[in-house]
């Protein structure tokens, strides 16, 4: 073939070769704006037809919702029906004189069962019981909802209490013999229960609700900004969607308003337990509208948001991770190593395959300490007990809380008689410890149970053998050290070591 022809052939294979490069390009570009404009009308029309059918879902389900709604307020106003008319608090209603602990008690078993606030506020003695553990007089100017409910002398009321963590309280009037008034016991529920329950019907159908009392005030909601955050709620009136004066409060029934830029219709259902109404609130056409153009905006900035949020919350969870490991292996009481501490350390000692001793120290009589002195005293003898164990035992030696009153000591060592010793020495140590409370000396022992083995063996063998050594050691007459051969099946239960 001749130079020119070559020349020429090169020529026309690059021309091909451009004109196929430019239709794939083309290609690709009408491919990519097909796509674009495919899922942009399909979105479009997907929006549309999920807010109609939304809409239509929500007419149709309004009923089965404000059954479910009825049930949630309903469950707690049976509960209190049935204490008031039940014989669990019969003895404390009628009674002249009440046993406050035992009420308590009786109150707290309640709210366990049943797993909500119970209260019970007597007229004779003028004292309201919390299943908290609390009771208080019933003042005037300081309890307000006792003396209103005096006032309005309703059978049944709802209303909100507890500032600091804001319940719904259903309250039953109790009425003895001659219609005689006797108080009121009550069930309370926090408000956040109540806001878990809308939120899953407003994820699922998107409306939103209001529930209002006789007096116009809005008592529950499912709008973030409008949940109630102390004991007094916020009135209807004050809302500008409901200002208008059009509008009559008493009948909102298929009221149209606009609230947040958007506009709602109004469906309403009485609840006569309570003189309360429901307010749901119903997104009408114009959100169509609003999803259409703002979803592909709202989509990039959300993706955008959700990636620095994951980037930052991820830089935060690194330094978060270093500061909880070091946290979460201390005793918050006594600042000694906690129970994963220690099982960590017994792995490195059996990587090491090393000889030690385990020790187990329990506080003799710890409960009679709290019953007779108190929590607080009980908690001052845990850190006096925990110094005592750091200054005993060695530096390589691992002093852990086990749980409760129970400390357990790794102790590296060839044979048994290093950690006996150690452990007699702190026992006269408590033994002799000077502890005083209410101007008494606090008499404190302790037991010890001691096992020597290799770390080769399962943490949990040693610890349980060295359980058996201490329980020995209660069952002796306690204040001893009683320590077991984890390879002898000799053990040495009447061994006391001498400091």
């Amino acid at each position: 073939m001749s130079p020119e022809m070559s020349k020429w052939r090169f020529y026309m294979d690059r021309r091909l070769d451009t004109r196929r490069y430019l239709k794939s390009r083309a290609f690709l570009l009408v491919l990519i704006v097909a796509l674009i404009c495919t899922f942009v009308i399909t979105t479009i029309c997907a929006i549309n037809n999920i807010v109609v059918e939304q809409n239509q879902i929500q007419q149709k389900s309004v009923t089965p919702v404000f059954d479910l709604v009825n049930r949630e307020l309903l469950k707690p106003l049976y509960l209190a029906e049935s204490f008031a008319n039940s014989f669990a608090l019969e003895s404390e209603i009628y009674a002249e004189h009440v046993d406050e602990d035992a009420l308590l008690k009786k109150l707290e078993k309640m709210e366990k069962r049943f797993g909500v606030t119970v209260f019970l506020a007597l007229e004779k003695q003028r004292r309201q019981y919390m299943s908290d553990g609390r009771a208080f007089d019933l003042n005037e100017g300081e309890v307000y909802w006792y003396f209103e409910a005096l006032q309005e002398d309703k059978a049944i009321m709802a209303d909100l209490g507890q500032a600091e963590d804001i319940h719904l309280f259903f309250d039953v009037k109790i009425v003895g013999e001659g219609e005689s008034f006797l108080g009121y016991v009550g069930v309370g529920e926090p408000i956040a229960t109540f806001l878990d329950k809308f939120d899953e019907y407003k994820s699922q159908y998107g409306y939103d609700f209001l529930f209002v009392d006789d007096r116009n005030e809005i008592v529950l909601t499912s709008f973030a900004d409008l949940i109630i955050i102390d004991q007094f709620a916020p009135s209807l009136s004050d809302l500008g969607a409901f200002s208008s004066r059009d509008i009559d409060l008493r009948n909102l029934d298929s009221e149209t308003v606009v609230m947040r830029n958007e506009e709602y219709m109004i469906s309403e259902i009485a609840i006569q337990e309570f003189d309360w109404r429901l307010l749901l609130l119903t997104p009408t056409e114009m959100r169509k509208a609003t999803v259409t153009k703002t979803l592909l905006l709202n989509a990039f900035m959300t993706f955008a948001l959700v990636a620095s949020i994951l980037a930052a919350s991820y830089a935060l969870l690194l330094q978060y991770k270093f500061s909880l490991e070091s946290s979460s292996l201390t005793d918050s009481l006594t600042g000694l190593s906690n129970r994963s501490f220690l099982e960590r350390q017994y792995i490195r000692l059996r990587k090491k395959q090393a000889m030690l001793c385990v020790v187990v120290c329990d506080l003799d009589r710890f409960k009679s300490i709290n019953d007779t002195y108190g929590h607080n005293v009980g908690d001052e003898v845990l850190k006096h007990t925990a110094n005592i164990l750091k200054k005993q035992f060695r530096e390589g030696d691992v002093v852990g809380r086990w749980g409760g009153e129970e400390f357990v000591i790794l102790v590296p060592s060839k044979s048994a008689d290093l950690g006996i010793k150690i452990a007699e020495r702190t026992r006269q140590e408590l033994a002799s410890a000077q502890i005083y409370a209410d101007g008494q000396r606090v008499q404190l022992t302790a037991s010890f149970g001691v096992c020597f083995g290799s770390a080769e063996k399962p943490m949990a063998k040693l610890v349980g053998m060295a359980d058996v050594a201490l329980y020995q050691a209660k069952d002796q007459g306690r204040n001893r050290v009683i320590a077991k051969d984890f390879y002898s099946t000799v053990s040495m239960d009447n061994f006391r070591a001498s400091a």
